[in-house]
């Protein structure tokens, strides 16, 4: 995602696609991982507090597919596994693990605003006119020089927001096996309070509105 798949080559030529690469595995591990991991640990948290049965099943096939389509195409996909739930329950339960995942990205979303505030005004990374940016928003951490460390720091920060904000959203899809369709059979008013939350944020990001980087930015400028 963050060289745009094997096309991102022609932009960024050979070296510096391979070394922002690698660079950006670490970036993506700290801020793209706990979105799905809390979200899963969510679920089991309420589940086992409800006396059923947890676990998380992964799905190679899944993250085989999530990985080589990133990797052709630059777009990211993927269903490396799930909470795995069994036991008796009132449709009302059922509907309180379901919602317990995209709620714990909404969380994540609202702590990480402040956190990353912090850690990025501290460490002074906001000095975006040093940081080279490709056409997709993410920066060649390879012609970085010195302030690489800066730049991954940043890029944290701006998939933390986003990815939380996308996974929630698209975790509330009333479709299969997804978390929507299970709150939409508990309690509709919760389904479309919770889908409309996400909704709104993701489509104004999408269509320009605001940005995970100049929310940061400005507020470091604030505060710092």
């Amino acid at each position: 995602m963050a060289v745009r798949g094997l096309s991102g080559i022609s932009t960024l030529g050979m070296n510096t696609w391979i070394v922002t690469l690698l660079l950006a595995m670490p970036v993506m591990l700290f801020a793209v991982g706990p979105a799905f991991i809390l979200h899963e640990i969510g679920h089991k948290i309420v589940a086992k507090k409800y006396g059923c049965w947890a676990e998380f099943r992964a799905d190679p096939k899944g993250l085989r597919f999530g990985i080589m389509l990133s990797f052709f195409l630059g777009f990211l996909f993927m269903a490396p596994g799930a909470v795995m739930v069994s036991g008796l329950l009132k449709r009302r339960y059922n509907g309180y693990i379901a919602v317990a995942g995209p709620l714990t990205n909404l969380s994540l979303f609202i702590i990480g605003i402040p956190m990353w505030v912090l850690i990025l005004g501290i460490t002074g990374s906001f000095d975006l006119t040093s940081i080279p940016m490709l056409e997709n928003g993410s920066r060649a951490y390879a012609d970085g020089g010195s302030i690489i460390w800066q730049s991954m720091l940043v890029d944290a920060g701006v998939w933390w927001i986003s990815a939380n904000l996308i996974l929630g959203l698209f975790n509330m899809i009333p479709w299969g096996p997804l978390d929507g369709a299970k709150v939409k059979d508990w309690n509709e008013q919760v389904f479309y309070g919770v889908f409309f939350i996400f909704l709104v944020p993701v489509l104004s990001m999408f269509l320009g509105f605001w940005s995970p980087v100049a929310l940061l930015e400005g507020l470091v400028n604030k505060v710092f």
